[in-house]
């Protein structure tokens, strides 16, 4: 879940509690979905096959792997994990620890992941788990930056309004900047037209004395 950038939407460690059992993970998936995780699918068979030199008895103890793991997958099919959640997807992930021994499952018995798709059930390695949760969060990376674009576009639209609105100020003062302009020089020409000659007319009489 860590190297697949998941932390923040996997719960596990506490096995969430339910009526049918106890997923080891659960995946939250974008808009409320979930994806129950079973990682408890037994392996003895498979690692007491590996120690045994006699190929009669390996054999045997590789077709009792793969009853094993067939009767796990159905043990998670009856639990029915994806009936307990809302809006969860319709199955569950049964991780096989060792890809070998899920090899060695898949060899022993062909129809195995045929049937376990049929129940609902995907049986996956650690590898094709990674996968899954690699893609799960690049549907989260997607659904937010759709949001952060409705978010961007949200904030476009206040900016715009805002703006306008700044604008009609601006030209207000304009308009009224122009009028006091407009006023002082008509203000200074009378001062220069009228008022100067007679105070300079004043001055030459000896006023100013």
């Amino acid at each position: 879940a860590e190297m697949a950038g998941m932390i923040s939407y996997v719960d596990f460690n506490e096995q969430v509690a339910l009526e049918e059992g106890r997923p080891d993970m659960i995946i939250h998936l974008p808009k409320e979905g979930l994806i129950p995780v079973d990682s408890k699918a037994p392996m003895s068979a498979y690692l007491e096959a590996q120690e045994i030199t006699d190929e009669d008895s390996r054999q045997k103890k590789l077709d009792e792997h793969a009853k094993s793991m067939r009767n796990h997958m159905k043990s998670l099919s009856h639990k029915a994990y994806w009936s307990q959640f809302t809006r969860s997807p319709e199955f569950v992930v049964m991780v096989v620890p060792y890809d070998p021994g899920l090899t060695a499952a898949f060899e022993r018995d062909g129809s195995l992941l045929e049937d376990a798709l049929q129940n609902k059930v995907l049986i996956v390695s650690p590898v094709s788990l990674l996968a899954l949760l690699k893609v799960v969060a690049y549907g989260w990376l997607q659904l937010q930056l759709a949001e952060n674009a409705q978010k961007i576009a949200e904030q476009g639209k206040e900016l715009y309004s805002r703006f306008v609105t700044f604008a009609g100020h601006l030209s207000e003062m304009g308009k009224r900047l122009n009028t006091t302009v407009h006023s002082y020089n008509k203000a200074v020409g009378s001062l220069e037209s009228r008022i100067l000659p007679s105070v300079q007319r004043l001055k030459e009489m000896g006023a100013g004395s």
